[in-house]
């Protein structure tokens, strides 16, 4: 039965340990003919984030043989040797217009956690990454995706085993809320800010958020293209747009050692530190590249609430026991995840899971921050 792959916009994609078993007949979707470097590779995963076994398949019905890996819903692209402070850009393109676009520092080992909507049809993807220092010049490889194979396949190999599997997620928030008047009544035409980027959806459950985040200059896309609404927040970005939603005031340094004078996100952090809306890891680290969880997200916000001089920042009517997994909160983060629960800036991930650890995307951040701006 062909599967109708809508939703993998929701999977998570790190690689995990797998089982070995696959149909060996049926229909499949997944991806065939990618192409690799010395530096850059390509890893097909499951809905579950897991790897996925490779098996031998004419995938595209040509009479040549493919190495096919069936039920791959996403994939994870890793850079095996990039120079610190550079930022490196992935975009992932259709004949017909961008799917995916992300943008990390480097330093080491690199990988990029890829999730897009899947074609409905036979596509053949490209997936380009470039080097802030080279001007984002692009390296290219390409991939072909098919939503349905119903031929045999002719071999089998065993599934790659990752070390210390753990489940990731790449989380979505879409609790209904009543929007803001001023973005509900956004017409989502050429006049929506939204347009501007290739790689946005106007009609998607992150519109208003976005659409606030840009018109108040809180938030700017990762190239003037491209927003990048799935990329993973870092704990410098949060800080620069709570200074930039003050007006970027000054303050004294905070001493961090990994936070260079001459930073892009150096005046925030001495703000935010100096009004104790954040703190370090320690005295000297600060983790400003670290991608922001969604309970220290939570925290900061409480943070920023007090500071700005909120009410109800406590509850005793928690919405929280409605989540089976609120027991994984934090203890430092709990007071900041009950107030941001009960206040509705945080949503679950599904109906029965906060997901406290996960990373924070671009597209929820801005959503989180549009419902921040209802509080009083």
């Amino acid at each position: 039965m062909k599967k109708r792959l809508f939703l993998c916009l929701l999977c998570a994609v790190f690689i995990l340990a797998m089982s070995p078993a696959v149909s060996a007949a049926g229909e499949s979707s997944g991806f065939y003919n990618i192409e690799k470097t010395e530096e850059i590779e390509i890893i097909p995963v499951n809905a579950s984030g897991g790897a996925v076994v490779k098996v031998l398949r004419d995938a595209d019905d040509d009479g040549i043989i493919d190495e096919f890996y069936p039920d791959a819903e996403s994939f994870v692209v890793t850079l095996s040797d990039t120079a610190p402070g550079e930022m490196y850009l992935l975009t992932v393109s259709s004949p017909e217009k961008t799917l995916y676009a992300d943008q990390l520092a480097g330093g080491g080992v690199l990988s990029f956690q890829v999730a897009f909507v899947l074609p409905d049809s036979l596509t053949d993807l490209t997936v380009e990454i470039g080097s802030s220092e080279r001007g984002f010049e692009k390296k290219a490889l390409s991939l072909i995706y098919t939503p349905s194979v119903s031929t045999e396949p002719e071999e089998y190999q065993a599934p790659v085993q990752a070390e210390d599997p753990q489940p990731v997620y790449i989380p979505v928030e879409t609790t209904e809320q009543e929007p803001l008047p001023e973005y509900a009544s956004c017409e989502k035409d050429d006049g929506c800010p939204l347009r501007g980027f290739d790689d946005t959806d106007p009609t998607a459950w992150y519109h208003d958020g976005v659409h606030y985040a840009l018109e108040q200059g809180i938030m700017n896309g990762v190239s003037k293209e491209l927003f990048a609404p799935f990329s993973l927040t870092s704990r410098g970005m949060i800080v620069t747009m709570l200074w930039r939603l003050e007006g970027m005031p000054e303050a004294e340094s905070a001493s961090f050692n990994d936070v260079s004078t001459d930073a892009w996100y150096a005046k925030a952090v001495n703000w935010a530190s100096s009004e104790h809306i954040v703190e370090g890891y320690d005295a000297e680290s600060f983790g400003p590249d670290d991608h922001i969880s969604r309970e220290q997200l939570a925290l900061i916000l409480w943070r920023y609430a007090k500071y700005k001089g909120v009410d109800n920042l406590s509850s005793e009517n928690t919405r929280l026991g409605i989540y089976l997994d609120a027991e994984q909160i934090s203890s430092w983060a709990f007071d900041g995840m009950q107030w941001a629960v009960d206040s509705m800036l945080i949503s679950g991930t599904d109906n029965e899971h906060l997901s406290p650890k996960a990373d924070a995307s671009r597209a929820q951040v801005a959503t989180i921050l549009m419902r921040y701006s209802r509080l009083k």
